[in-house]
């Protein structure tokens, strides 16, 4: 009779070859869960350093501070991540840059040549402030990094605070003067934190870097109505006005999200092919097309864990099942998470958090990569996981990255 340990190594094995079907990837998240789990991973990982021969005192590893270095973790820990993250992290990392790349991280090296520091001129660090900026009505341009906190600014007797936390925070409205909303525009530029945002209705609402959202001080009529772009999160606020549902529209040009009262992330970057909008609780109806002058052309709905992409270039809606929720909303959590990603896809994340411009040497090679690690790293440690790999190259020149493929 099969053992839990022995099961527990039978399935990160199977992992780590990248043969476990997602049914067995399912069973060993699990598994890794009870007490087990630990030795068979550090037993596991062990016998196949030594495969790749990897010097035997490899086996005096301090295999908690292996993880820790892999991931780099943050110091406030990450929410909502599953209690076994650590072990997928690491076994993440290691299918894909290889046992021998362990040693990249691991600075206890034993009788081992010290592999040279990788070329680079300089070092990009992650960013450090919010560089967000606050267009009023009139004109008026709040620079939140040199704003201090308590009021900002007063829109048709709304006032508008930033919280000690940094969240901006607009009043409910009430005592808003009689007349047409005034609209205000977040914009968080490249190479900023993220920008939290409290709307008047309770609406709560996260900004990725490279992202602007317009909306009223205040909502009047029969719905909330707010435009994007890049990429932002949402925890929309249910309001009932009469006894109705006030709904919530998110629009992105002509594609125009509705919700009651929701959790859903919004990826509209203008170098995306697609826009991406992934519904975590709640329900979502999306609509494209100009439901001014008709009816919406194309239609859809989703429920909780599903992803609708809609093609830039088609206008075609695509809905699937199943979406890596943890993967949509890890920049919100302060991590990348790269899961069979290219490299231009991985490249536009980070041209967007270090405010880099990125050089191609050559066209792409179609090489995936998969891995996790914190957004506080210097761009430097991001690069030299993907290096690890063996598949791609990079030289950082002051605010400029060369990718070689």
């Amino acid at each position: 009779m099969q053992t839990l340990e022995s099961r527990i190594h039978y399935l990160l094995e199977a992992y780590l070859d990248n043969r476990a079907t997602p049914a067995e990837f399912s069973e060993l998240m699990s598994l890794l869960q009870v007490e087990a789990g630990d030795h068979a991973m550090e037993e596991a990982l062990q016998q196949r350093l030594e495969r790749a021969g990897v010097h035997p005192d490899a086996a005096g590893v301090n295999w908690e501070r292996m993880i820790k270095q892999i991931m780099a973790a943050p110091a406030a820990p990450v929410r909502r991540m599953m209690p076994w993250r650590k072990i997928a992290v690491a076994a993440s990392l290691l299918i894909v840059v290889g046992l021998a790349a362990y040693f990249l991280f691991n600075t206890n090296r034993v009788n081992r040549q010290e592999q040279p520091p990788l070329s680079r001129v300089e070092d990009i660090a992650p960013p450090s402030a919010n560089l967000a900026t606050l267009t009023l009505a009139d004109g008026r341009i709040v620079y939140l990094d040199s704003a201090g906190n308590g009021l900002l600014a007063q829109q048709q007797n709304v006032a508008i605070t930033r919280q000690a936390d940094g969240v901006i925070q607009y009043g409910s409205g009430e005592t808003a003067a009689a007349g047409q909303p005034v609209y205000n525009t977040l914009y968080n530029p490249r190479g900023s934190r993220i920008m939290q945002l409290t709307l008047g209705d309770g609406t709560r609402i996260w900004l990725n870097a490279e992202s602007s959202l317009r909306y009223p001080a205040y909502f009047t009529g029969d719905k909330r109505e707010v435009e994007i772009t890049g990429e932002a999160f949402f925890e929309v606020n249910t309001v009932a006005v009469a006894g109705k549902k006030m709904p919530f529209v998110v629009k992105q040009g002509e594609l125009a999200v509705t919700v009651t009262g929701t959790r859903f992330n919004v990826n509209a970057y203008r170098d995306e092919q697609s826009i991406r909008v992934t519904l975590l609780e709640g329900g979502v109806n999306l609509a494209l097309g100009d439901d001014q002058s008709g009816p919406a052309q194309r239609l859809a709905k989703l429920v909780p864990g599903q992803q609708a992409q809609v093609s830039v270039a088609s206008q075609d809606i695509a809905v699937y099942d199943n979406a890596d929720l943890e993967k949509t909303t890890a920049w919100k959590e302060n991590v990348f998470i790269f899961s069979g990603d290219d490299i231009q896809a991985i490249m536009r994340q980070l041209a967007r958090w270090y405010n880099i411009d990125v050089v191609y040497k050559n066209a792409g090679s179609g090489q995936h990569f998969t891995g996790i690690i914190s957004r506080d790293n210097n761009i430097s440690e991001v690069l030299k996981m993907l290096e690890a790999t063996g598949k791609v190259s990079f030289d950082i020149e002051k605010e400029k990255v060369i990718v070689t493929l």
